[in-house]
């Protein structure tokens, strides 16, 4: 049996840079592995200015840093796996809680699928025909070159990426939901003639769909935040809490 939550506490953070974003989930998942009776949570952000995160294990030689500083873009390496991704019209998210909650498990493929289930009936409830599932691993150095069968799809292509870390105690599952272009240039910041070719480009942008594409334009991170927590709530069987600037979590 599971530990049961008091509460889920659900916020949407300030746009800050990559350093200060990847530092902030650091920040909520070591105070979870500290903390026995930490709640789990939900933090919604955005970049700015936009910046290219690398999944823990990539290799940053792979990356034009000079091409990614005159286009005025950040780099930075994420706290957890996966591939690299260029953040750059999204709403990206961070689930983070303590192992063993009732509700999201212990299990890497545990977590992903309650994440998921939430994910996806959030969004179906606010007009988007999402599915979990997708066809297989990234190829190559783009997350978003392919859907894992925990990601989010719509016909076949991919609208939310998301990527992992557990530790002793707790874990920290954060992703993005593509709102609008620009992700797909990620290429273009990556060394070599194949990788930073229009067909690069073109491949990401095939691969993948967003929320203009889907005239869901109109949808913000609130809006979805008070979906995506109600859904992570139903999962957790608790009450959800959405936390204002003055008892913000973690300051």
């Amino acid at each position: 049996m599971g530990t049961v939550a008091r509460r889920l506490r659900w916020w949407v953070d300030t746009p800050a840079p990559g350093a200060v974003n990847m530092q902030r989930d650091r920040a909520l998942l070591q105070r979870a592995e500290s903390e026995p009776d930490f709640d789990p949570c939900l933090r919604l952000y955005a970049w700015d200015p936009p910046a290219l995160s690398l999944g823990f294990h990539q290799d940053d030689a792979e990356v034009d840093a000079g091409a990614l500083a005159a286009a005025g873009f950040g780099l930075v390496r994420r706290p957890t796996g996966g591939a690299a991704v260029l953040h750059h019209r999204e709403i990206t998210y961070a689930v983070v809680a303590r192992l063993g909650v009732e509700g999201l498990g212990r299990r890497v493929l545990e977590i992903h699928d309650a994440i998921a289930r939430a994910l996806s009936s959030s969004l179906i409830e606010l007009g988007v025909d999402a599915r979990r599932g997708g066809g297989g691993r990234p190829d190559g150095f783009a997350c978003f070159s392919a859907a894992g069968g925990h990601e989010i799809t719509v016909d076949g292509r991919k609208l939310v990426g998301s990527a992992l870390r557990r530790t002793r105690h707790a874990f920290l599952q954060h992703g993005s939901l593509l709102t609008g272009p620009g992700h797909e240039q990620l290429p273009r910041y990556l060394r070599g003639e194949r990788t930073r070719s229009e067909a690069g480009v073109e491949s990401l942008r095939v691969r993948t769909i967003t929320l203009d594409d889907l005239d869901a334009k109109d949808l913000d991170a609130t809006e979805w935040g008070e979906a995506f927590a109600r859904r992570l709530g139903e999962g957790l069987r608790t009450g959800v809490e959405r936390a204002h600037d003055a008892e913000h979590p973690i300051g």
